[in-house]
């Protein structure tokens, strides 16, 4: 759907009319230098020219402010989250990504006095060692790994290609660019990925989104890159350079990923969303499902997807041994027949002929079934109930807000303890020069917190080198999404095909 930013959203607009303005009282002024009569003219009406130049700085201050920090404007005026009292901030003061910097500085700020950090500080002080606490030394690892890494934008192929446009051809480079931007030049038909919740509440259109990775790794099963995928690579600290921002998870789904440990502290995690289309994907016709609202990606519910899918494999098998079960015992109930039925051998003789039939065409539908697939699932099944047993110990949890822009609570479970904290949504925003720091800052405080109830999960992660907790940092702590203003520009030096 076309959406108009003429009210208000397309600041570049009345921005030229301004700078039109400007040029225009600049050429007056310079005729009065050389004109007499136009001098006098400028001197009658000089109150005027000053009210009307003060307007236009005015209007230019602030305009150049929106469209330099477009994606930021477009968030904070027409994003209907941004007004709601858990994340409204304070005045804007002609800077809208100061507005967002604010929220992330007071994030900083909370993680560096979380209680579990400030406890781990405090253990070390008063242990007598004179080197950094470990709380220190980990973050200062896992910032170092995390400036190793880089940001990736994954699309199908063959959008990437119409972008990148013929190798030879004269035209600008090319460049990604948010879905704000794209409506606002009006090529006609495009594709892009925001929802509505990202366009009415978010209004972050004004950005083009980006995963955090490793620079070392291999193509992520993203649903942005479909089955022929491409990914775009560009360096992170365009978030500092660029003024980008990180949310930690997204901000419609508000959640952090539920943790489980096994006995070695190993984790897993996985959000709380439900496999929606299992039973119309398996034609489930059994009796009411228990276990609807089991996690699609726990170890129970792949145990669940796992368990339908071959059900379903025997769905046509189940309804033939059912008229071979049905033919069987009327077969055995004539022959169990004692009274004199001249006609009982010949009805008998039927029912066998119909038997002997029916069991070969069940031998032909079980000859159908996919075996491979058959044993694939079944070593799934396998897994997950092994997954199930192991990972026994629980972690960490998220309960959300009543309302998606309420504060939810994440619970730290350990053995007859629990810890609860507050996950309030500027806890979710990271921006500029914050951005590493912050994500470094978020694994650390993760660790500590967890140490107060799991500490032999705590003591594994503790082990862990830099580049292995920036891992489980965005996999398991949390989800992040970083996101550049308006447009990147890349080269084809940057983008990777997966099947070429």
């Amino acid at each position: 759907m076309n959406r108009d930013y003429q009210e208000g959203k397309r600041p570049q607009i009345p921005l030229q009319k301004a700078n039109e303005v400007r040029e225009i009282l600049d050429h007056i002024e310079r005729l009065a230098d050389t004109d007499t009569a136009f001098q006098q003219w400028c001197n009658d009406y000089t109150h005027h020219r000053q009210a009307l130049r003060s307007e236009i700085t005015n209007a230019l201050t602030s305009l150049n402010e929106q469209w330099r920090n477009y994606g930021y404007f477009l968030m904070l005026h027409f994003g209907g989250i941004w007004n709601t009292p858990e994340l409204k901030g304070h005045s804007v003061n002609y800077s809208y990504s100061e507005y967002f910097r604010a929220m992330s500085a007071g994030n900083v700020r909370s993680l560096d006095e979380d209680p579990a950090v400030v406890e781990a500080r405090r253990q070390h002080a008063a242990s007598g060692k004179t080197d950094s606490p470990w709380v220190d030394q980990k973050r200062a690892e896992i910032e170092a790994a995390l400036r190793r890494c880089v940001l990736r934008h994954y699309s199908p192929a063959d959008r990437v290609e119409r972008i990148l446009g013929p190798e030879n051809a004269h035209q600008p480079g090319p460049a990604l660019k948010s879905q704000a931007v794209l409506e606002d030049e009006n090529t006609g038909s495009f594709e892009y990925n925001s929802g509505s919740y990202d366009i009415e509440h978010l209004a972050d259109h004004g950005f083009v989104f980006f995963y955090i990775e490793p620079a070392v790794s291999t193509f992520r099963a993203s649903r942005f890159g479909g089955d022929d995928p491409a990914r775009i690579t560009v360096p992170i600290d365009r978030l500092e350079q660029q003024n980008g921002w990180v949310m930690l998870n997204d901000f419609l789904e508000r959640e952090m990923p539920t943790l489980r440990a096994n006995d070695q502290g190993e984790l897993i995690s996985y959000i709380r969303k439900v496999d929606k289309t299992l039973l119309e994907d398996t034609n489930w016709t059994g009796h009411m499902d228990e276990y609807v609202n089991v996690p699609a990606k726990s170890p129970e519910g792949k145990l669940r997807r796992a368990l339908y899918t071959a059900k379903a494999l025997f769905n046509e098998v189940e309804d033939s041994v059912d008229l071979v079960a049905g033919l069987a015992r009327r077969a055995h109930d004539l022959m169990e027949y004692e009274d004199d039925d001249e006609d009982m051998p010949y009805r008998l003789v039927r029912i066998m002929r119909q038997l002997r039939e029916e069991e070969d065409l069940l031998k032909a539908v079980l000859a159908k079934i996919d075996q491979e697939k058959l044993e694939r699932l079944r070593q799934e099944r396998a897994k997950a109930l092994k997954d199930s047993k192991d990972y026994s110990h629980k972690v960490r949890i998220y309960r959300p807000g009543q309302l998606s822009h309420k504060t939810g609570h994440i619970q730290y479970n350990g053995v007859g303890t629990t810890d609860v904290r507050p996950e309030p949504g500027t806890a979710n925003i990271l921006v500029g020069a914050d951005v590493i720091p912050g994500l470094a800052l978020r694994c650390v405080v993760e660790i500590a917190r967890i140490e107060r109830t799991r500490p032999h999960v705590a003591s594994r992660l503790k082990s862990m080198s830099g580049e292995a907790l920036v891992r489980v940092l965005l996999k398991d702590f949390i989800r992040p999404q970083a996101m550049l203003q308006r447009e990147v520009p890349f080269t084809r030096a940057d983008v990777e095909f997966k099947n070429r």
